[in-house]
């Protein structure tokens, strides 16, 4: 199996580059305008650069302790101030290539993770609106007007804000039967009264059914959630 370990190594080169003098640096500094610069990265990749540096400058700094006097006088161009200030400016662009990537990565995951918020807030919203609707339904055979308000209130839902729409109506009608006189209005008080106990007295059993059926509960909390989907979905 061939061995895929890079011959040559960031750490091991700066180990044996020393730092340049001030003087190196100053002499060697860039005299490129940033408009030349930001042409000529992009038409090469950072990663590029680095990937050439590290070999190259490994290959040298192999080279050098082992070079004779007569293969140094062939070195035509070179400068031990240029090779340090090269390698060393090399490790700055790479330190700051990890934090870019850091940053990227950090923002990727903070992306996906606002989808899935998104999402599952939505998918709270459309459940929150079917136990609402069901709810109301199961009172229709008390109060003959009232499929014609629930599927008014239920209405067609594309995305979060219709569906924040629907809720705020399902809510606002539940609230309505639930205070009313009449044998629908008695019933929908006492599920409200019911369901809202069974659900503080065991939370984990049914989910978010029983508040589906309170008059002060589940049906803003739907309304809640999906404002934050949209929220998430806007960033």
């Amino acid at each position: 199996m061939p061995n895929t370990e890079p011959t040559h190594t960031w750490e091991a080169l700066l180990a044996a580059v020393p730092a340049p003098t001030p003087e190196a640096s100053a002499l060697y500094a860039l005299t490129t305008t940033p408009a030349d610069l930001i042409e000529v990265g992009a038409r090469i990749r950072s990663e590029k650069i680095l990937t050439d540096l590290v070999r190259w400058g490994g290959q040298v700094a192999e080279f050098l302790p082992k070079a004779t006097p007569a293969q140094r006088r062939l070195l035509l161009g070179y400068s031990d101030g240029f090779f340090r200030v090269t390698v060393h400016e090399g490790a700055k662009l790479r330190s700051m290539l990890a934090s870019r990537t850091g940053k990227v990565d950090e923002r990727e995951a903070e992306r996906l993770a606002i989808i899935g918020a998104a999402a599952q807030a939505y998918s709270d919203g459309m459940d929150e609106r079917d136990r609402l609707t069901t709810a109301l339904e199961g009172l229709r055979r008390y109060d003959s007007s009232l499929q014609d308000r629930i599927d008014l209130a239920h209405g067609s839902v594309s995305d979060a804000e219709g569906l924040a729409r629907s809720l705020r109506a399902l809510s606002k009608l539940w609230a309505l039967v639930s205070s009313a006189s009449g044998q629908a209005g008695r019933r929908a008080d006492d599920e409200s009264a019911a369901n809202h106990a069974a659900w503080r007295a065991n939370p984990s059993a049914g989910g978010r059914a029983p508040r589906a059926r309170t008059r002060a509960g589940a049906s803003a909390t739907g309304v809640d959630t999906v404002k934050m989907s949209e929220k998430l979905r806007q960033k």
